[in-house]
This record gives structure tokens, sequence and C-alpha cells, in this order.
């Protein structure tokens, strides 16, 4: 009969890695509208490697009211060793989109937004780059960082 995984021990199943430096932003200054590297990140953990990946983008933004942090150009690439990467990306998603808004008056914003990816094609070592977007004029500032969790290794070690 079969192991059966239970839902209980999630974190089991999963590897976190940090994928970015924590970044600061100001809306038309220093962070703003410019390209993040990434860290490079080994997919081989414990002997097995993962096969999809959620990629956390964790923030605090205070914005004017409808101004917005915007999210663009979030790219993974991959290569064999973590130092030279592939000439075109594993992975793009152009323009994933609005992470937060302003709400009336101004306000702080906290949270987190997520994209997944299949890593199953891709080799051994990946990076994610993203471009954090302040739409206000020299007002709104931020700060963010990309967290990667790593999963559906191809062998989950013995519990």
């Amino acid at each position: 009969m079969a192991d059966q995984v239970l839902q209980r021990d999630v974190a089991h199943l999963l590897t976190a890695r940090l994928a970015t430096a924590f970044t600061a932003l100001t809306a038309g200054g220093a962070g703003d509208n410019t390209n993040i590297n990434g860290i490079a990140i080994d997919r081989f953990v414990g002997g097995s490697l993962a096969l999809n990946a959620e990629i956390l983008l964790a923030f605090t933004a205070t914005l004017a009211a409808t101004k917005a942090l915007l999210l663009k150009g979030v790219k993974i690439w991959h290569g064999d060793d973590g130092v030279n990467w592939a000439v075109d990306p594993y992975a793009s998603i152009v323009d994933p989109g609005q992470v937060a808004v302003g709400a009336a008056g101004g306000s702080t914003e906290k949270g987190v937004f997520k994209l997944g990816v299949d890593l199953g094609s891709a080799k051994r070592f990946i990076r994610v780059d993203f471009t954090p977007d302040l739409n206000a004029a020299n007002t709104d500032t931020g700060t963010v960082v990309a967290i990667l969790n790593l999963a559906g290794f191809d062998r989950l070690p013995a519990a």
C-alpha cells in the first residue's frame, strides 16, 4: 500500500529560499521601476529535485490614494551552475499586474503577492528577477522581497 501524504505537515513538503535581497523603493527614485536580480537557488535539496515553485513577493508600501505598487516583468532564469544563465529566460510573466492600491486619503499596504511556476524542464539552478513599479510621482515608498517555495520534489525524505 502506498504512503499517504497528509496536509497536516505541509512544511515537510516545501523548502523556502530567499530569492532576492530586501529592496527599498521610492516612487520616481531609487529602486522604482528597476529590475531586481535574484539570488541563485539550487533546486536539488536533500537528494531530490524540486519540480515546481511558488514565488512570493512580500511587500509593504505607503501609497497615496488610488496609487499603486505594480509588478512588471517577472522572469525565471535557469542554468547548470548558478553563475552562467541561459540566454533566454526559462519562464517570463510579462505583466502580473497590480500588487496593492492606496486607500482614500492614502494608506500603508502590506501583503504577499504569489505566482506559481512549473520547473519540470528547468536546469538545476534558478533565479527570479522582477521589476516593482510605484506609479505615483516622488511620494510613495515601499520595501519588497521575493521568497521562493520549492515543492513537488521527485523524491520525499522518509518522515
